[in-house]
C-alpha cells in the first residue's frame, strides 16, 4: 500500500469531499452554486420543495429577486427567508439553493438600490458576484449578481 493511500483511508467522508473538490479546482461557486442550475428550473424545483404546500414559491421567490423593481422590503424578506431554508436543510442541493437565494436577494437590494442588507461589506462580495454573474449568464440572476457587481464602489 503506497503512503498516499494510507492516508486517504483515514480521511472522513467530508474531508474526502473537500479535498476532491479542492483537486478538481472547485472555488467558493461549488458551496453555494447546485449543479445544473444554470440550465435548467432546478433552482426553482429545490426552493419549491423546500416550502411544503407551496411547489411554486421557489419560482415566485425567483421571480421577486429577478425582478428590476422589486422593493426592498420583499428583497429583506426573501432573504430572511432563504437563512431560514439554510438552517432547516439536511442535504447540500437544497442548502445551496437557499444559500444561492440568500446571496441574489442580497445582491439585487444592492444592485436595485444601492441597500446593502447584509453585514459583510460590499466589497468583499465583488468577487463572488461576478463569478456567479458569469457562472449564471443565462439564468435571470446572472443579470442581478452582474447589477450588484458593477455597483460596488
Amino acid at each position: 500500500m503506497t503512503k498516499t493511500a494510507s492516508i486517504l483511508e483515514h480521511l472522513t467522508s467530508e474531508q474526502l469531499k473537500a479535498l476532491l473538490a479542492l483537486a478538481a479546482g472547485a472555488g467558493p461557486l461549488a458551496d453555494i452554486l447546485p449543479a445544473g442550475v444554470a440550465e435548467s428550473d432546478q433552482l426553482a424545483r429545490l426552493l419549491g420543495e423546500m416550502c411544503p404546500g407551496e411547489p411554486e414559491a421557489g419560482q415566485v421567490l425567483l421571480d421577486t429577486v429577478a425582478a428590476a423593481g422589486a422593493p426592498v422590503a420583499a428583497l429583506r424578506g426573501v432573504k430572511e427567508m432563504a437563512k431560514e431554508l439554510v438552517a432547516g436543510v439536511a442535504d447540500d442541493a437544497h442548502r445551496q439553493a437557499a444559500m444561492l437565494l440568500y446571496h441574489a436577494a442580497v445582491a439585487a437590494a444592492f444592485g436595485t438600490h444601492g441597500v446593502d442588507l447584509s453585514s459583510r461589506p460590499v466589497a468583499a462580495r465583488r468577487t463572488l458576484w461576478q463569478e456567479l454573474a458569469a457562472a449564471l449568464a443565462a439564468h435571470p440572476l446572472g443579470r442581478v449578481f452582474r447589477n450588484a457587481a458593477e455597483r460596488v464602489p
